[in-house]
């Protein structure tokens, strides 16, 4: 990053600015505790970032350093970082390759083409799983720094002032604060890599309206007409009078069968998607704790149509631990302790939580299919097991002998 070397402050306030000014070299960062008002000046003179050559990089060695850990990654974001690195395993390739990948995307702020802000677990799953990268620069350089810690490479995300970035390198304004990302080498220290598209890189609107341009009209002339055609003698059969009507042969009874059994089992199959999708419309609708418990239910039955069922009687993390080997790219274990956090914390989740717990319940349902084949996938959605034994109810069991009481304490959920 570029060094701070000298800052003048000027102004009606210069020598109550210059008291209250604290600057940190080591962090490259300072405060004013007077704060600014209008006809302030501060005019810093800095010693301008200058990258280390790919020569100088490829000869140093990443730094193993110690940061803070991130939790509840969607599991698209680990995906996505493996199909791009592929078979690359040096470290300053993958980084490569993922800022390529990512620099050739399209950029958004939400001013000229839709784009969401915000750079939270559902904002990043949202982005990866879209059919392009669409973002700003806070938005990609979060995932830059997602995807490589997915690849155990360190990596933060560091804010602040490109003073070209609208164009007015002179002044520095609000506009030109930008994120990019740094990963740290032995020998040269954090290195910045940008990975933010450039801002002319915005998504193709596409327009359906055909452009108008009639052709002028021209009276054509009248068509020749035409003699009559010659018809073909007709010949009478001797044995057909004409009291009896032609008759149709129709369509054969066995394509009609066919086609009556091939609409029933579509009729089938949307029954049971459409049962499968009011399902989760339900469990989504919930109130607090029961919308969570909902977001846990569908994995459990997304697991048991992928032909895998829980044991009977375990707890989610038990359920997650048992089910974890059978879907190791979904990270079940972390999903149970999140809704774990919402079921037994203090008060009811807020709406915010929830929406986080279901955007990560959706990315993760479709990475415990990810390994399978489109059949094996299809097959899964058309499955009855999670209709006939869904999760959140439990068979009631009446015990030998035993009461009407202990009963329902056998079907209570734990």
């Amino acid at each position: 990053m570029s060094a701070t070397e000298q800052i003048e402050v000027s102004g009606p306030r210069q020598a109550e600015l210059s008291e209250s000014l604290y600057y940190d070299a080591f962090s490259a960062t300072g405060v004013l505790t007077a704060g600014l008002v209008e006809g302030d000046v501060l005019a810093e003179t800095v010693r301008p970032y200058a990258p280390p050559s790919e020569s100088q990089m490829s000869t140093d060695s990443l730094a193993q350093v110690s940061l803070g850990p991130v939790e509840q990654v969607p599991s698209s974001v680990v995906a996505l970082a493996a199909e791009i690195v592929g078979t690359a395993s040096d470290p300053l390739t993958q980084v490569r390759a993922l800022q390529q990948r990512l620099r050739t995307s399209y950029y958004s702020d939400g001013s000229q083409s839709p784009s969401s802000p915000g750079h939270g677990a559902a904002r990043i799953a949202s982005m990866v799983e879209a059919e392009s990268l669409v973002g700003d620069d806070e938005q990609y350089s979060v995932l830059m720094m997602l995807l490589c810690r997915s690849l155990g490479i360190p990596a933060r995300v560091v804010m602040g002032f490109n003073p070209s970035t609208d164009g007015d390198a002179t002044t520095v304004t609000g506009a030109d604060i930008s994120a990019w990302v740094e990963v740290p080498f032995e020998s040269l220290g954090w290195v910045a890599v940008d990975v933010t598209p450039d801002r002319d890189q915005v998504p193709q609107q596409q327009t359906t309206q055909k452009v108008s341009n009639p052709e002028p009209q021209v009276l054509q002339p009248p068509l020749p007409e035409e003699d009559p055609a010659e018809l073909p003698p007709s010949y009478e059969d001797p044995d057909n009078d004409g009291s009896e009507e032609e008759q149709d042969p129709g369509l054969p009874r066995g394509l009609l069968l066919a086609a009556a059994s091939v609409l029933g089992l579509v009729a089938a199959a949307g029954a049971v998607l459409g049962w499968k999708v009011l399902r989760r419309l339900r469990r989504r609708r919930r109130s607090g704790v029961g919308s969570a418990l909902g977001s846990w239910e569908e994995l459990v039955d997304r697991a048991r149509d992928l032909g895998s069922a829980p044991s009977w009687g375990a707890t989610r993390r038990e359920t997650a631990y048992e089910l974890d080997p059978h879907f190791p790219q979904a990270d079940l274990p972390t999903f149970a302790n999140a809704v774990d956090t919402q079921v037994f914390g203090p008060g009811d989740p807020t709406s915010y939580a929830l929406g986080e717990l279901w955007s990560s319940c959706d990315a993760i349902i479709r990475a415990m299919g990810a390994d399978r084949s489109r059949l094996g996938r299809l097959q899964a959605r058309l499955s009855l097991r999670s209709l006939v034994h869904p999760a959140g109810r439990t068979p009631r069991r009446r015990p030998s002998g035993g009461t009407d009481h202990d009963d329902e304490l056998s079907a209570f959920p734990r």
